[in-house]
């Protein structure tokens, strides 16, 4: 709350893991979230890797439709949201986005994340464009799937491997 509350960007981290077995009220904590901020009347993007876990969301959808960035994901992936768009204006007035089952995002798909919010913010404050983001999972459930990927591929395609 206090990353949210911090219009200066400088006082506080920007991007967060929510770590947590499967039960543990990670969901619970994005819905408590989700209603404050938009009881304050800020604006939140919540979006899931799958159909399963964005139902649980009030507002959910997956972050490949939210965000215009579709399989396949590759190094060079891009999304497809032009500027002046809605989607941009709703990136823009984001307090905070969320991202359920972020651990079946592979580094590739938080790259063109971390690209989107860069261009659509345009200010160079840092990684993601200065947004809040919170990104959820268990690394002990569902991993990114990887094309005919052995163990190291797919451990290689993780988050957790991510520069940004």
């Amino acid at each position: 709350m206090a990353a949210v509350n911090d219009v200066t960007n400088t006082a506080h981290p920007r991007q967060y893991f929510l770590d947590g077995p499967g039960g543990t009220g990670k969901t619970f904590v994005y819905i408590t979230l989700i209603n404050v901020l938009q009881g304050q009347g800020k604006q939140v993007i919540e979006v899931a890797s799958t159909g399963i876990a964005l139902t649980l969301l009030l507002d959910g959808v997956t972050y490949h439709s939210q965000f215009k960035i579709y399989p396949p994901i590759t190094e060079t992936t891009r999304s497809k949201i032009e500027e002046g768009t809605y989607n941009t204006q709703m990136i823009r007035n984001a307090s905070l986005i969320i991202s359920g089952e972020a651990t079946m995002k592979t580094n590739h798909a938080l790259d063109a994340i971390n690209h989107l919010f860069q261009t659509v913010m345009k200010n160079g404050v840092g990684p993601y464009g200065g947004k809040v983001l919170l990104l959820g999972g268990d690394f002990r459930q569902c991993l990114p799937v990887v094309r005919h990927g052995n163990r190291v591929q797919v451990a290689e395609a993780t988050i957790i491997n991510n520069a940004t």
